[in-house]
């Protein structure tokens, strides 16, 4: 053995990372604590994120999947505070974080920050939080470049959306929420959210969503798609899809007869859920899934077949303390100007009416 083969030897080190796993599944790592940590010294899963050096978006994903694995709320959501205000542990969230520490501790490691620390992540201007859709996030990049501001998105569906705005964690978000009972979309959702008399609805759009699907595959209706064994992939908890989703599974269900939930029990991946569209037409285009609901544009630029479903309401959503800066009652006239109209008529799958940029809401 060389020189340089002992020198390397005696700089290898053994490094123990801990990770709690709970009915099989990986619920708890260094990243993860330390964030529920953070969420719990700042109260504010916003500050939490920027501290820990992790994007908004990812911080939700994971908080989400953890509450999803351990079927409990880890994160209780609370109106107030300021900017970052208003999250804060449940009592199953402290035990987390007790019980690594106590690990840590009985196990003897140390929790190595270099390995958590994912570097300082700039406070943008504006901070979408909210719906995935490519054309708010073409409007509204198209608004910091006129106004040269700093714009991130957190893809994180529409419920999501409206609580980030609850917490006063977000600028803007935009919703897409149809109310199962009424078939009226967007402002059912306020109430639910407490956020009636905090915010303002700006009018937007219209998106086509449609039943996408691998060209090889032959479906003709949602009906067919559900019953006829194919495979599905889903969005998250809370987005619109979603709600939209469990809307066409419930008039089936009635339609047969039975139970939703043995709609969704025999539907081979209605729990593979991912964050965004974009890895949804992934997904279908790669083989890995047959079907799913999409906005038309992103299925048609990956070449999938669509079957028409439904044109949704689109509108944008922005807390009242922060439409009194100029930085966001500009945006509503932005939103009426001829660039947006023709950034819209030039996009597939969308469409807008003599009502686009006004406010609806505000009282």
């Amino acid at each position: 053995m060389s020189a340089n083969d002992l020198d390397i030897a005696e700089r290898l080190k053994p490094k123990i990372k801990l990770v709690l796993e709970y009915n099989g599944k990986e619920v708890l790592n260094e990243r993860l604590y330390r964030l529920l940590v953070l969420i719990n010294k700042k109260g504010s899963i916003y500050s939490a994120s920027r501290s820990l050096g992790v994007p908004y978006s990812r911080a939700w994903e994971w908080i989400t999947k953890l509450e999803r694995d351990l079927k409990g709320e880890v994160i209780v959501k609370m109106r107030g505070g300021s900017r970052g205000g208003g999250a804060r542990l449940t009592d199953l969230g402290k035990e987390l974080i007790r019980i690594y520490h106590s690990k840590l501790l009985e196990l003897k490691l140390d929790l190595s920050t270099e390995d958590i620390i994912g570097g300082v992540i700039k406070v943008p201007d504006l901070l979408y939080v909210g719906s995935h859709d490519p054309l708010i996030e073409i409007i509204l990049s198209a608004y910091a470049k006129k106004h040269d501001l700093s714009i991130e998105f957190a893809r994180v569906g529409s419920c999501s959306g409206l609580l980030a705005i609850m917490l006063e964690e977000a600028d803007v978000t935009a919703i897409h929420l149809m109310d199962p009972e009424t078939g009226e979309y967007n402002l059912p959702y306020l109430d639910r959210y407490g956020l009636k008399g905090s915010v303002i609805v700006v009018r937007g759009y219209e998106r086509e969503v449609c039943l996408a699907h691998h060209p090889l595959v032959k479906i003709d209706s949602i009906r067919d798609a559900v019953l006829g064994g194919y495979r599905i992939v889903n969005r998250n908890i809370g987005s619109g899809t979603r709600i939209l989703l469990d809307y066409f599974l419930d008039k089936i269900a009635s339609e047969l007869g039975v139970e939703r939930e043995k709609i969704k029990k025999n539907l081979a991946g209605y729990y593979h859920e991912v964050r965004d569209h974009y890895e949804v037409a992934k997904l279908i285009s790669g083989g890995k899934a047959d079907f799913a609901l999409l906005p038309r544009t992103i299925a048609m630029n990956y070449g999938l077949s669509c079957v028409p479903l439904i044109w949704e309401r689109y509108d944008i959503v922005i807390p009242k303390r922060k439409f009194r800066g100029i930085k966001l009652r500009k945006l509503v006239d932005f939103l009426k100007s001829d660039s947006v109209k023709e950034i819209i008529r030039n996009t597939r799958g969308y469409r807008f009416g003599d009502d686009l940029g006004e406010v609806i809401w505000d009282s």
